[in-house]
């Protein structure tokens, strides 16, 4: 695995309304942390208005930029009927996010249960929610 990790926007919109996520802030220091265009028009969409909105873009130009290719979407569809096979069911937008992982060979930060589904141990780092 390369040394970025990608972080989702559940842990983003929890950072930046002032919680402590501790794994965040490392990958801060380190310089490590990404993101893509679902987790930027995830955060970005949940801010009303325009002139944070445009400051938030802003300052997420500076993290690395995962851009999703034709490969990841056909992986997240594959990956998606997998488990719906399965009796699993979830986002289609987080199967996207698990193809880019695996595409890109990073790792992966959330607080969503649901990512222990993909099965791959090292990649998806499912943290608690700080109260």
């Amino acid at each position: 695995m390369t040394g970025a990790t990608l972080v989702d926007s559940c842990v983003w919109i929890d950072w930046l309304g002032g919680r402590a996520v501790p794994e965040l802030e490392a990958l801060l220091e380190r310089g490590t942390a990404a993101i893509c265009g679902t987790v930027l028009a995830e955060v970005l969409s949940g801010v009303r208005a325009e002139g944070t909105r445009r400051a938030l873009a802003q300052r997420f130009s500076a993290f690395a930029y995962l851009e999703e290719t034709r490969a990841a979407f056909t992986l997240a569809a594959d990956t998606y009927a997998g488990l719906r096979v399965a009796g699993v069911t979830l986002p289609l937008s987080d199967c996207l996010l698990a193809a880019l992982c695996r595409e890109r060979d990073v790792a992966f930060l959330t607080f969503d249960q649901h990512f222990l589904a993909f099965e791959e141990p090292g990649r998806f780092h499912v943290v608690p929610r700080s109260a």
